[in-house]
């Protein structure tokens, strides 16, 4: 386990762990997270405008911290971060690289983010009252506000009364939220190159092992619930017209250490894989609802055996279809029960059912579908012979999309990646071994590998949605030749609404 006070020699570091960039390199990730216990605060005023500058005092160096792992509760650290979110959606010049960390869980590392946020909440309050003591327009702003509210009291009563006022208004990157005491960091997504022209900044990422730092040859996706470190700088920013101010902690040089996966996110052993009707949990964040077992892990599942009717593993549904193109082309299997699979199948259907209940029952999720049904079922309600509850959820229920209909479900998978890399389904025989150059065809007896996954689209629209798995891929068990096989139809393309 790190210390947050511990220090280690550069040049072994150095010697041992490759470079990426000679500002963004191991002994630099040591030494913000050994060197953290003394800086100073510059307050000056150059050509009529204020600064605030945090430095080390030996180096005067920009002050640096490196985070103990943390549970990560929400990032976007990809390429582009946050560009295209939200409504109306974020810019390229405004779009960030962000990441919110959870500093207090109840883990093996609890103890080091614990000393850790105490210097943090030391080191915010030292800031700002360096800021408060030097940047005169601030200062000046809430003396006057104080002067108005303690009328006729010294000037160092309304000093105090003023500084507390300054502290208390002032925004902080760490505080509480939800019951949670949360860490957010971020910098801009994009920056501008010598033609002027927007270009994507990269994360630097480094893996933890045997008490190492590696600098990781590919980019790794962050997700919520892995354990992170990373770099930041503290700064304090003043909004025009001194109408919003505070500490930020800027994403300095993009410098992320993954210490450890997420359970959930992990992939699913064979064994885990075909225990396909394990307990299941919804969770909530974000506007987001996950599925995992009562472990914690993906519900990844590999189906018992079933019958392919309908498959396009191959061409996709890419120009076959008015709109769909590469962003939202998919590899489609539709499946039907043999007699081994049917309790499974009910097991798919009581999960459905169940994930319906719970976008119901949640009050983040849907809100606004939630309310114009809520105002139809008071009109419709006595005419369904129903409560006003009743008819409530029956009628959210009945728009919640499942892809499953007569024993007969819809899987798919995208066909390319967001990076534009096409998808493949892996094919194996009943041994585990890769089937080369193999198709599925129309009749066959497989076991697919899924993943049930829940959309909740802008327009209202929800379901949930099987994507088949791309490293498990399909096991097949029977393959009809080509002269065996019935002619029908290869798509089914009824409730086709669902989410790309």
């Amino acid at each position: 386990m790190l210390s947050v006070k511990r220090s280690v020699s550069p040049t072994a570091i150095e010697e041992s762990v490759p470079m990426k960039r000679v500002k963004t390199n191991v002994s630099f990730l040591r030494h913000a997270l050994s060197n953290n216990e003394k800086f100073d605060v510059d307050v000056t005023k150059s050509n009529g405008d204020w600064s605030v500058q945090i430095h080390h005092p030996a180096t005067n160096y920009s002050y640096r911290l490196l985070t103990p792992p943390c549970p990560v509760k929400w990032s976007d650290l990809a390429p582009g971060g946050n560009k295209g979110r939200f409504d109306p959606p974020i810019t390229i010049s405004a779009a960030k690289l962000t990441v919110t960390l959870n500093m207090m869980q109840e883990d093996k590392w609890c103890a080091e983010r614990k000393v850790f946020v105490d210097h943090l909440t030391a080191m915010n309050h030292t800031i700002l009252e360096k800021v408060f003591e030097k940047h005169e327009p601030l200062r000046k702003s809430f003396m006057d506000r104080a002067k108005t509210l303690i009328k006729g009291k010294k000037k160092s009563d309304v000093e105090a009364m003023a500084k507390k006022l300054f502290i208390k208004a002032a925004k902080l990157p760490l505080r509480e939220k939800d019951g949670q005491l949360i860490l957010s960091a971020g910098c801009k997504a994009y920056k501008k190159d010598v033609n002027d022209e927007y270009v994507e900044r990269d994360v630097t990422f480094y893996n933890y092992k045997k008490r190492q730092y590696e600098c990781s040859d590919v980019p790794l996706t962050v997700s919520g619930g892995d354990y992170v470190g990373v770099v930041f700088q503290p700064s304090f920013y003043v909004l025009p017209g001194n109408a919003s101010f505070g500490i930020s902690y800027r994403l300095d040089n993009r410098s992320v250490v993954m210490y450890k996966r997420s359970v959930a996110l992990q992939a699913c052993s064979n064994a885990v894989l075909n225990d396909n009707q394990r307990s299941y949990v919804f969770k909530f964040n974000k506007d987001k609802v996950y599925i995992n077992d009562d472990k914690g892990r993906r519900y990844q599942m590999r189906t018992p055996p079933v019958r392919v009717k309908y498959c396009d593993l191959v061409d996709g549904t890419l120009g076959k279809f008015p709109g769909v193109t590469e962003a939202n082309a998919s590899l489609t299997a539709s499946i039907e029960a043999l007699p081994e699979s049917h309790e499974w199948f009910k097991h798919f259907q009581n999960m459905a059912n169940d994930c319906g209940s719970f976008l119901f029952e949640h009050p983040q999720c849907l809100k606004n579908v939630k309310a114009e049904l809520l105002s139809t079922a008071k009109d419709m309600a006595e005419d369904m012979g129903q409560t006003v509850e009743t008819a409530h959820k029956n009628m959210f229920l009945s728009s919640f999309k499942v892809p499953m209909k007569d024993n007969i479900l819809r899987v798919s998978q995208r066909m390319f990646t967001k990076m534009g890399i096409r998808n493949t389904i892996p094919l194996f025989d009943k041994d585990g071994k890769v089937l080369e150059n193999a198709t599925v065809s129309r009749g066959a007896t497989v076991q697919v590998c899924l993943e049930p996954t829940v959309y909740m689209l802008p327009n209202g629209t929800c379901g949930i949605k099987c994507n088949m798995d791309l490293k498990n891929g399909i096991t097949v068990l029977d393959n009809p030749e080509e002269d065996q096989i019935e002619n029908v139809g290869i798509y089914d393309i009824s409730d086709s609404d669902e989410e790309d």
